[in-house]
């Protein structure tokens, strides 16, 4: 295993305890690690040998390196962990790095710097900022001072998620909305048609800019769908597929293939998965012609089934049924797909995973993901090849995939006590998207972002995307930046409506100084930000709502007071 050093901000003041790092790793032939690893950093007096400084101070992480082996996180983040001041207390600092049990070599020298505190009153001496010059994006403004976050190349101000106005696919009762992705524009929802019988239809999404236009319904199930389950997942941006349990033949296991041609889809012949009734289904994608689906076998003491379907010329042919929980298999059902070979399947309270080989399947013993066997998994995303979040409508924690085991990271709670969890989408390499209804206010629909450090999470503020009770909401990321809301809007007939959402990105620093769209800005991204007033010294502060700061700690970690006017950065990153 060998290490390339990107960024190490050692040069920050050893009072606050905590030190912003980010690494590469990669294999001895050169190739980046892309899979997550542990790493514990301990400071030592001497670049060899020597002696561990800090009273035996250690800060163990799980980082997730991104495709380049790229990683970041926060030494001494924890608040009951922090760097103890007596590292910094001679000139002789080393950094040891230890990944996944080997020591890398070198060791990184630390260079400490001044920092005072004196009746709770605090000043930085001798820090030295880190500055970067940014464009701010069209449309925006920035104030010296404000929390700023980057993505798709601009800055704006820190934010809760922005979204753009309702945008109608379909001007009649619209019940059941499932969606999937086809490319970073185009997404395809399918639905129960109450304007057409509740026929099962599909319909194509093309986004240009921040507008959606809209193909026409294609019909996938000339049947009342009233009470029927069914789950949509892209193939490939050309073609997709839809399981259901079919009405219109005694609510038998179905899927059928759907071949887009511009804003249209041609839908194949349908294909029985499972001869009798089928209930709570999930689908997912495994490669450009083979998927899976998990569902319950109403038939057969409503046990836990799966099947994989392999498609050619709009054609589905189907390997053997296995069984993945031989009790009474509740909803809601998820089956998630880490590889074309790994995959979850959650259930009731529990998870276990499914390794394919051909038309054989193993499963892993069962991980209970919440002890409350009636706390259900109400939502589910992947964020690589090895992990995954999950959730009920309570808490969320991380789940990571090693061989045949699955480790848990600690329960989460969110931020609202009151929410009724919609969906999860992953957004990018650490960001998730949650839209939640807000059951102290009216079930409203709301969506906010979560930041993953490790297997902890942050918050943004919460966006309003839709007042009443939206029924049915589901989500999918469009790209690193962009997310569409699909729900049927209960105050408006039920027709089937979508929202786009925008991150507003990744925290990035302080803005120096006033700034509109298209202007550039000077931004301070490590070091001391001295354009701040009324703050307490002492007291550590986050990315509040509109680029304000605000002493939340639910939300990512901005920096600590040293002063009434100063902040020492130590920003919560990816």
């Amino acid at each position: 295993m060998g290490v390339v050093l990107i960024l190490l901000s050692g040069s920050l003041a050893a009072a606050p305890g905590i030190i912003s790092y980010q690494g590469r790793l990669t294999d001895n032939t050169g190739n980046p690690i892309t899979t997550f690893v542990n790493v514990t950093f301990t400071f030592w007096d001497a670049d060899t040998n020597g002696n561990q400084l800090g009273g035996g101070f250690s800060d163990a992480d799980i980082v997730f390196p991104d495709a380049n082996g790229i990683y970041s996180t926060m030494i001494g983040d924890d608040p009951d962990n922090l760097i103890p001041p007596s590292v910094f207390s001679g000139d002789n600092v080393w950094l040891n790095v230890n990944v996944g049990g080997e020591n890398l070599a070198p060791r990184k020298r630390m260079a400490s710097v001044g920092f005072a505190i004196s009746s709770g009153k605090g000043s930085g001496e001798n820090i030295q900022s880190v500055i970067q010059d940014f464009v701010v994006a069209s449309g925006e403004s920035v104030t010296a001072g404000d929390v700023v976050s980057f993505a798709s190349g601009k800055v704006r101000k820190s934010d809760a998620p922005t979204t753009f106005p309702e945008n109608v696919f379909h001007y009649a009762s619209t019940t059941y909305t499932k969606a999937a992705a086809l490319s970073d524009t185009r997404f395809v929802i399918a639905y129960r048609d109450g304007g057409n019988s509740k026929y099962g239809t599909a319909i194509i999404g093309t986004l240009s800019g921040t507008n959606i236009t809209w193909g026409s319904g294609s019909v996938f199930n000339q049947a009342n769908m009233e009470g029927c389950d069914m789950s949509i997942a892209a193939l490939s941006e050309s073609q997709l597929v839809i399981a259901f349990s079919d009405s219109g033949n005694y609510d038998c296991g179905t899927a059928i293939v759907g071949v887009v041609t511009g804003d249209s889809i041609l839908f194949k012949t349908k294909s029985e998965f499972e001869s009798h009734s089928t209930d709570h289904i999930s689908v997912a994608r495994l490669t450009d012609t083979s998927f899976i689906v998990a569902y319950q076998d109403a038939e057969d003491t409503f046990y836990g089934k799966t099947r994989i379907g392999d498609v050619s010329s709009g054609s589905i042919s189907w390997r053997p049924v296995h069984t993945f929980n031989n009790t009474f298999t509740s909803s809601p059902i998820h089956v998630l797909a880490l590889s074309d070979t790994k995959v979850l399947f959650f259930y009731n309270s529990e998870c276990r995973i499914g390794t394919v080989n051909n038309t054989s399947m193993g499963f892993s013993p069962i991980t209970t993901i919440f002890n409350n066997n009636s706390s259900y998994i109400y939502a589910v995303a992947a964020l690589s090849k090895n992990t995954f979040v999950v959730s009920n409508n309570e808490v969320i924690r991380v789940g990571i995939v090693a061989d045949n085991f699955i480790s848990l990271g600690p329960l989460y709670p969110f931020p609202e006590t009151e929410m009724s969890i919609g969906s999860i989408c992953h957004l990018s390499g650490n960001q998730i998207v949650v839209s939640y209804y807000d059951k102290a206010n009216s079930y409203n629909g709301m969506v906010m972002l979560g930041t993953i450090t490790g297997t902890s999470f942050k918050w943004s503020p919460s966006t309003l995307f839709n007042t009443g009770n939206p029924w049915d909401t589901t989500s999918v990321a469009l790209s690193n930046v962009y997310f569409s809301l699909i729900y049927c809007d209960s105050w408006n007939s039920n027709y089937g409506t979508v929202v786009l959402g925008c991150s507003r990105g990744t925290i990035v620093g302080i803005a120096g100084n006033d700034a509109n769209g298209g202007q550039s800005v000077p931004v301070i991204i490590h070091g001391v930000s001295n354009h701040h007033s009324g703050l307490e010294p002492g007291n550590t502060y986050f990315a509040g709502a509109a680029g304000s700061l605000s002493e939340n700690a639910v939300y990512p970690n901005v920096g600590m007071a040293i002063s009434d006017t100063e902040l020492l950065l130590h920003i919560q990153r990816p």
